[in-house]
């Protein structure tokens, strides 16, 4: 019962070190000066958007913060441009697909704003949204101050990614025990004019991971601000999740790959990784046990069965208590579904993109490719 321990262990943990990093936000919230309001740029990059980018301005627009500009930069060719201008906002075509690191620096450079706000073309924000985040940059150490992102659609699958998301809120909630965030989402964030300038958003695969790491090891701060409230879009389908996990997968190992240094070196990746890739290796020596009990250790199968079921038994309860925290209520039913169905189509796709992010590597090509969108 060695990892039901440690499970409980970390749990705990997580749980004291999340509490203190919520207090903490809490009170430098409520220290926060009066803030000025500078204008604010709400950048939307667009592909094939025109189905989407209609609820997105509609939100933009509707943004309880009185001075901001709305700018649609569009990647593909289509009504977007139409329903841009229809809401108020200002529209840069791309000529040509060019990806959405280029079009963003193309809308920091035609933005007029002090702090940027950037919007998936599927994604809306709450009135009080900026309202919530912007108070942070009177600190001059904020850097970016991400909101929290609740799901938009709804499906079985969908539903479950939803409770990946509280997962990750779980996590964050510790992220600010320790000052601050290592990576924020790029479908909803709002960061400094003049960090971009000096830090333009990589032509990478995933350029929201690649930027925050930049930033984060650079000793700027990205914060969490969890009352702030966007809605995005989560797959869909088996094959939108695989899609998107493999890309995730094969992104993340190029940021891990140009940033290790950092990472490793991270309270907030320490506290997240470390553990989990332990347990993982764990019990994968057991399965190996396991299979391999019947010819070599037959007096060791009973116990090691024991003990494989008593981490899926811990590991459960850890999910359960984590979607709560996270912001969930108890989902029993559903968190055993997210073990069961979601968690291993998401990781076996993970491992897969890891896998082609090191040939690509190996390869030399170019990471930021066309072929997954």
């Amino acid at each position: 019962m060695l990892m039901l321990t440690a499970v409980a262990a970390l749990t705990s943990a997580y749980l004291i070190l999340g509490r203190a990093g919520m207090s903490r936000l809490d009170r430098e919230r409520d220290a926060l000066p009066p803030s000025r309001q500078p204008l604010v740029s709400v950048i939307i990059p667009a592909y094939n958007s025109q189905k989407t980018i209609g609820g997105t301005l509609k939100s933009a627009r509707a943004l309880d913060y009185p001075r901001k500009e709305m700018i649609v930069v569009n990647d593909s060719r289509d009504s977007t441009p139409a329903i841009a201008r229809s809401y108020g906002a200002r529209v840069i075509q791309n000529p040509e697909r060019t990806g959405k690191p280029a079009s963003l620096n193309r809308a920091v450079g035609a933005s007029r704003g002090e702090l940027l706000f950037f919007l998936d073309s599927d994604t809306t924000a709450s009135r009080d949204c900026l309202k919530r985040m912007v108070p942070w940059f009177s600190r001059r150490e904020v850097a970016a101050v991400m909101p929290r992102y609740l799901l938009k659609n709804s499906s079985p699958v969908s539903r479950l990614a939803a409770l990946e998301n509280l997962f990750t809120f779980a996590l964050l909630r510790i992220h600010m025990f320790f000052g601050g965030m290592v990576g924020f989402r790029g479908c909803s964030v709002l960061i400094r004019r003049d960090i971009l300038e000096r830090h333009p958003w990589p032509e990478t695969l995933m350029e929201d991971n690649h930027l925050s790491a930049t930033l984060a090891s650079q000793g700027h701060r990205i914060v969490w601000e969890p009352l702030a409230v966007t809605h995005t879009r989560e797959p869909g389908t088996t094959h939108e999740l695989r899609r998107q996990k493999r890309r995730w997968g094969e992104g993340a190992y190029l940021a891990f790959r140009g940033h290790w240094r950092f990472y490793l070196g991270s309270p907030q990746f320490i506290s997240f990784f470390y553990p989990y890739f332990a347990l993982g290796i764990a019990t994968g020596l057991l399965s190996i046990l396991l299979i391999l009990s019947p010819l070599l250790f037959p007096s060791l199968a009973a116990p090691i069965i024991i003990e494989l079921v008593s981490v899926f038994v811990a590991m459960y309860l850890h999910s359960l208590i984590l979607f709560r925290t996270g912001g969930g209520g108890f989902l029993p039913l559903r968190t055993l579904r997210f073990m069961l169905l979601y968690f291993p189509t998401m990781t076996t796709s993970y491992f897969r993109g890891i896998l082609e992010g090191i040939v690509r590597k190996r390869k030399g090509r170019h990471e930021l490719h066309f072929s997954d969108w």
